[in-house]
């Protein structure tokens, strides 16, 4: 990992958000780990956007075509296929999607969900969700691919399924989810755009991203071009003609979650996002802080002697796991679903049946890790906080 913190190198290359350029590089970047939680062979570029303050990876053929690798074996990670990863929020543990249907049953204004669109849909988990919260909803999903299309059509009678990346024309919809999606798409203000033409008259857009203020493994997700704080997320959506209804850092850890309706104003262009080289000088020292953290945990388990466990099963665990393969033993999570399955070869155990007598690293934010350290520190006898 390299990181070059005071003279940057200018790459006359256009920005994905705002469309200009040059890009300032920060860092070259690896070993990375795809979204589905699979280690990949090579690295990327971390640049910034002087312009409109976006943080990104340098979408050139290179990362293109290894994408695009990505998404040929891509699968979602999951002992279940049926059951999602839980999430704690204030010591207590619920699905994601479940707390993300909180948040839009706190937030969403118009009267009623009639029809609905999962815009990348994976494997359903979302439209499952919202299918037990509204079963009266018409349901559809939407993918690059076919891959999905009997899983996502066994949710419920007349779920709709789009394996072509494409809503059909005309077609419009009370609600459009975007779960993890705008963060993958090399031109995500001409998605939203696009998406204006598909809500129905008062009709609403719910988005989450990672947040990188809190999420410094997001920079190592390699099919993750857009790494979004929460100005440049704002500028974005706003950019492409939406008003904010409603905006999060803090109801799903580590994300960023709004909810938008269709500005009624003029249809604004890319150039609409301002120039905010202060935002951008910002945002590029919180990547150096992130690239320098993770470079301490390195450092740190570089220096601890034998073998240990890594806490968690999922990008951050991977990161950890694949690096030091020979050294980790196994993974902890307090998801009992992902008890007895494997990651990267090596078995998850719930933190009541796993091994003790080596150190379980968190490989976790300080905040987090310090949570998971006293819920779990009855059960283990040494338990490895990430170092500062």
């Amino acid at each position: 990992m390299q990181s070059n913190d005071t003279s940057r190198t200018l790459l006359p290359i256009s920005c994905h958000i705002c469309r200009r350029s040059p890009l300032a590089v920060l860092a070259t970047i690896s070993p990375l780990v795809a979204s589905d939680i699979r280690p990949v062979d090579h690295g990327a570029t971390i640049a910034s956007c002087r312009s409109c303050g976006t943080i990104q990876k340098v979408t050139d053929d290179a990362w293109r075509s290894a994408t695009e690798q990505i998404y040929e074996k891509y699968e979602v990670f999951s002992a279940d296929p049926d059951h999602e990863q839980e999430i704690f929020v204030d010591s207590s543990s619920q699905s994601r999607s479940t707390r993300l249907i909180s948040f839009m049953q706190e937030h969403m204004r118009q009267p009623a969900v009639a029809t609905l669109l999962d815009f990348g849909c994976a494997s359903g988990l979302l439209l499952r969700a919202i299918h037990r919260a509204y079963p009266e909803t018409r349901l559809a999903g939407l993918e690059i691919d076919m891959k999905y299309r009997d899983r996502v059509c066994s949710i419920a009678d007349r779920v709709e399924y789009f394996g072509d990346g494409h809503i059909p024309s005309g077609r419009r919809f009370d609600l459009i989810t975007m779960s993890h999606v705008l963060e993958h798409l090399v031109d995500p203000i001409g998605e939203l755009r696009a998406l204006r033409n598909a809500l129905a008259e008062d009709g609403r857009l719910l988005i989450t991203v990672p947040d990188l203020r809190t999420s410094p493994f997001d920079l190592m997700i390699a099919d993750h071009c857009t790494h979004f704080t929460a100005e440049t997320l704002r500028a974005a959506v706003e950019s492409a003609g939406f008003t904010i209804e409603a905006f999060s850092g803090s109801w799903l850890p580590k994300e960023l979650t709004l909810i938008a309706r269709v500005d009624d104003g003029d249809d604004r262009q890319h150039t609409a996002v301002s120039e905010k080289e202060a935002e951008a000088l910002a945002a590029e020292a919180v990547v150096t802080d992130h690239l320098l953290w993770i470079q301490a945990q390195y450092t740190m388990l570089d220096g601890l002697k034998g073998d240990f466990a890594v806490f968690g099963s999922s990008i951050a665990a991977a990161i950890f796991g694949a690096k030091y393969r020979d050294r980790v033993l196994f993974f902890v999570d307090e998801d009992r679903s992902r008890s007895q399955s494997k990651l990267l070869g090596k078995l998850i155990w719930t933190p009541e049946d796993a091994p003790n007598g080596v150190p379980l690293f968190l490989a976790l934010p300080a905040p987090i890790a310090r949570a998971v350290a006293t819920r779990q520190s009855s059960r283990f006898d040494m338990i490895l906080l990430p170092a500062d």
